[in-house]
């Protein structure tokens, strides 16, 4: 028996477009992304990729993202989705929501990124 492990990330935000920090800061998809969604969600109907599980951050847009993707099989069922809290992106704190070119002129984000910060740790933490 082959297992399969497809990794897809949600598609294009608000936030995204706008060229704004984003991090856990709730942000809608945008028109794009649901067509993205769907389309991808088509192209695995079409190839006969059938999910047993699929797991999700449990920030909206990531949900909105895969139930597209389900939405798209004839074997589609809510309780296929798992939304998990330990798959969310880093949160920026009060800096989510900044646009790029404010936040790059910011003396304490730079000072923050280059003694590491916000480095990847807790995430490693979380998934091993």
């Amino acid at each position: 028996m082959t297992t399969n492990l497809y990794l897809v990330r949600h598609g294009q935000t608000i936030f995204n477009n706008e060229r704004r920090v984003q991090g856990s800061a709730d942000s809608g998809l945008t028109d794009k992304a649901v067509k993205d969604a769907v389309k991808l969600g088509q192209w695995f109907s079409k190839n006969n990729v059938i999910f047993d599980a699929i797991f999700s951050s449990d920030l909206p847009r990531a949900i909105h993202s895969a139930k597209l993707i389900l939405q798209q099989q004839s074997n589609f069922k809510e309780k296929t989705l798992l939304d998990c809290y330990d798959l969310r992106e880093l949160n920026y704190g009060h800096y989510e929501g900044w646009h790029v070119d404010r936040l790059c002129k910011d003396r304490i984000w730079t000072a923050k990124l280059q003694c590491g910060y916000f480095r990847t740790k807790d995430v490693v933490g979380r998934c091993s």
